[in-house]
C-alpha cells in the first residue's frame, strides 16, 4: 500500500466516522415530531452515512489495486456496472410506478387519492420520536378501511349533485378511521342531507379553494362546510407553492421524491430502524416523563401526548396572530372561498378543528409540570419566558386563534361552529376523542364532532329560513343561535 491509498484509507475513515460518531440533534427532531433512527439519526442523517459508506466501499474496492492493470479493470467494472443498473433502476421504478397504488395523484393542484381504489391498513397509535420508545400504548389497534371514488375522494353512492360539500384536511377526510365513522359520515345521516366530501390528507386552505373551484362548485347546491384545523392549515399556509413554472432540476426532485422504490426504502427503515428498542436520551425522557396525560383522573381516564409545536404555537397572542404572515396567507384564500360561494349562491359555514392541546390543556392544568411545560417548549424556540411567565402566555392565548378565526367570520357573516368546548367535554367524562400520540380524532371524537355540527347546523340553517320568510322574531332567532 503506497502513501496516496494510505491518505486516501485515512480520509475514507475519518469521513465515515464523523457521520457516524456525530448524532443529529435529537431535541430538534423530537420538537418536530419526527422519527430518530438508531435513537440516533435523522433520516436525511442516516442516508448519507449509507450512501456515503457505499461509495467509500466503491472507491477503496478501486484505489487498494496493487497494479495498474488491475486499477483500470476495477474502474472498468465499476464504470460497467453503474451503466447497467442506472437504467434497470429507473426501468424497475417506472414498473413499480405502473402497477404499486400511489396514495395520491398530483395531477393538479388539488390532489386527491387514486379513483375507485379501496386500502385496508391496521392502524397503531403509537409516538413517532425515537425518545418514547418505551412510552405506554395509545389507543388500542384498529382495522380502517379507505374507499376512493371516480374522483378520488371519499365517498359512496355516487350523484350528479349534493345538498352540501365539505371542505378540509384529514380531520374532514378522516385519518386513521374506517369509512363509516367520519364526522362527515355521520352528519350526514344525522341531517338527512346528500353530503359530498372534498376533504384531503395534506391539504390546506389553498387546496380548499382549488378543490371547491375544481370539484365542489359544480357538485353543491345549497352549503359549504369548510373544516379549519388550527395546526396544520396554518403551518401549511405558510409554505410555498413553489414556482409555476419550475425548472428541469425541480421536476426531477419531484419525480425522484415520489419513487415508489425510495418511498418504499424509507417504510422500511422508519419500521425497522426506527423503532428499535434504543436506550434513549436521558434528558428527553426526563423532560417528557409527565406524558402522557390521563384525563379524566380516575377509572375511565384516558392517555393524551402532545408534542412541542402545539404548546409553543398556542402560547402566541392573538394579536401577534393576526399580524404573523401564517394567517394573512389563509384569510387570503379564506376571502377567496367566500367571493366564490357569494358569487354561485352557496351558504359557507367554518367549522373549527382544535388542537389535542387546545382540548385537553385546561383539564390537566392543576396537575402540568410548569418547569418541564417550559423546557419542551424552549425545543421550539429559542427563546421562552420563566415558567410561571409561560403557563400565564399559554393560558392566556390558549383560544388565540380560535378567536382570530371567529372574528373573520363575524366580519364577514359566516357562520361558525366550534368543536373544542364539546370536545372538552367529552373528554373530561371519558371519551377517548384523541388518538394518545396520532393527533386526530378517534372514531369517538368523530362521533362527538358528527354530533355537535349536525345540531349547530340545523339550528343555523333553521335560523336562516325563517329570518327569509320573517316567520320568526328577534328573540326566538337569538335563542336558536345561542345554542352554538
Amino acid at each position: 500500500m503506497n502513501v496516496r491509498q494510505k491518505l486516501f484509507l485515512t480520509a475514507v475513515v475519518i469521513a465515515n466516522g464523523l457521520l457516524i460518531g456525530f448524532s443529529s440533534n435529537i431535541s430538534d427532531l423530537v420538537a418536530h415530531d419526527r422519527p430518530v433512527i438508531l435513537g440516533r439519526y435523522s433520516r436525511t442523517h442516516f442516508g448519507w452515512i449509507v450512501g456515503v459508506l457505499i461509495i467509500s466501499i466503491i472507491g477503496l474496492y478501486v484505489d487498494q489495486a496493487r497494479t495498474p492493470q488491475v486499477y483500470r479493470k476495477r474502474w472498468f467494472r465499476v464504470i460497467a456496472s453503474m451503466i447497467v443498473l442506472t437504467p434497470t433502476l429507473l426501468l424497475a421504478d417506472f414498473a413499480l410506478r405502473q402497477v404499486v397504488t400511489p396514495m395520491y395523484i398530483y395531477d393538479d393542484l388539488a390532489f386527491h387519492r387514486p379513483p375507485d381504489r379501496s386500502w385496508t391498513y391496521e392502524f397503531h397509535d403509537l409516538p413517532a420520536s425515537g425518545w418514547a420508545t418505551h412510552a405506554p400504548e395509545g389507543y388500542s389497534p384498529i382495522s380502517c378501511t379507505l374507499d376512493s371514488d371516480a374522483r378520488g375522494y371519499r365517498n359512496s353512492a355516487p350523484k350528479a349533485s349534493y345538498d352540501i360539500v365539505t371542505l378540509g384536511d384529514s380531520f374532514t377526510e378522516g385519518s386513521n378511521v374506517s369509512n363509516d365513522e367520519v364526522w362527515t359520515t355521520l352528519f350526514a345521516e344525522r341531517t338527512d342531507k346528500s353530503l359530498y366530501n372534498l376533504g384531503m390528507t395534506g391539504y390546506g386552505p389553498v387546496h380548499y379553494l382549488a378543490s371547491l373551484e375544481q370539484h365542489g362548485l359544480s357538485l353543491a347546491t345549497e352549503h359549504v362546510i369548510c373544516m379549519i384545523y388550527e395546526g396544520n392549515d396554518f403551518r401549511t399556509a405558510e409554505r410555498e407553492l413553489g414556482p409555476e413554472n419550475p425548472s428541469l432540476w425541480e421536476r426531477v426532485s419531484v419525480y425522484a421524491d415520489r419513487s415508489p422504490i425510495r418511498l418504499m426504502l424509507d417504510r422500511l427503515i422508519q419500521g425497522t430502524l426506527a423503532s428499535t428498542q434504543v436506550e434513549p436520551d436521558p434528558k428527553l425522557v426526563e423532560m417528557f416523563s409527565w406524558l402522557p396525560l390521563m384525563v379524566p383522573e380516575g377509572p375511565q381516564s384516558n392517555p393524551y401526548a402532545f408534542g412541542p409545536k402545539a404548546l409553543f404555537e398556542h402560547s402566541q397572542s392573538a394579536d401577534l396572530f393576526e399580524m404573523d404572515p401564517t394567517w394573512a396567507r389563509a384569510c387570503g384564500y379564506l376571502d377567496r372561498i367566500k367571493s366564490v360561494c357569494d358569487d354561485t349562491n352557496l351558504k359557507l359555514t367554518i367549522a373549527f378543528a382544535p388542537t389535542k392541546a387546545h382540548v385537553v390543556l385546561p383539564l390537566v392544568r392543576g396537575r402540568l409540570p410548569i418547569e418541564k411545560l417550559q423546557e419542551i417548549a424552549g425545543l421550539r424556540t429559542e427563546w421562552v419566558p420563566a415558567a410561571d411567565v409561560f403557563e400565564k402566555q399559554l393560558f392566556d392565548n390558549l383560544d388565540a386563534r380560535e378567536s382570530v378565526v371567529r372574528a373573520w367570520c363575524a366580519s364577514n357573516d359566516v357562520p361558525f361552529i366550534s368543536t373544542t368546548t364539546v370536545l372538552r367535554d367529552a373528554v373530561a367524562n371519558g371519551t377517548h376523542a384523541y388518538f394518545t400520540y396520532d393527533h386526530h380524532w378517534t372514531p369517538e371524537g368523530h362521533r362527538v364532532v358528527a354530533d355537535h355540527v349536525a345540531v349547530n347546523f340545523v339550528a343555523e340553517e333553521e335560523t336562516s329560513s325563517a329570518s327569509d320568510t320573517g316567520e320568526m322574531d328577534a328573540h326566538d332567532a337569538a335563542a336558536i343561535t345561542g345554542q352554538q
